[in-house]
């Protein structure tokens, strides 16, 4: 009966090591999304989802139903900016300052004088 032990366990291990390997490498690939209301100024954001549409149901159920979603993102960041006026901008880049620089120009070229970022996120 020993032998049989010993012969299973190289099996458990690398069952443990194949359940470990997959657990990290689902997690690598997380979606997160942003949400918004040019309308009334609302947002939301989502991260860490299995799945865009996840994250997308995620980040609308946080900013309110009116709200739509305005970027979504897997790999880097994504970043939301607006100002009073309506104007609004979406920066997207592989570094949370970075993307949150190109939503406050993107907001401002829309003629947003007073602009800013409201909400921000990053999945590596």
């Amino acid at each position: 009966m020993l032998p049989r032990i010993l012969a299973a366990r190289p099996f458990l291990v690398a069952a443990f090591v194949a359940g470990t390997l997959a657990a990290s490498l689902s997690s690598a690939h997380a979606e997160g999304a942003l949400a918004a209301d040019r309308m009334s100024g609302s947002y939301g954001y989502s991260y860490g989802m299995a799945t865009k549409a996840d994250a997308d149901k995620a980040a609308i159920a946080s900013c309110g139903a009116k709200c739509t979603v305005v970027a979504n993102f897997s790999k880097g960041c994504a970043a939301y900016a607006n100002c009073p006026g309506g104007a609004q901008g979406v920066g997207l880049d592989g570094n949370a300052e970075a993307a949150q620089k190109k939503a406050v120009e993107a907001c401002r070229n829309q003629g947003g004088g007073s602009c800013a970022v409201r909400v921000w996120g990053c999945e590596q």
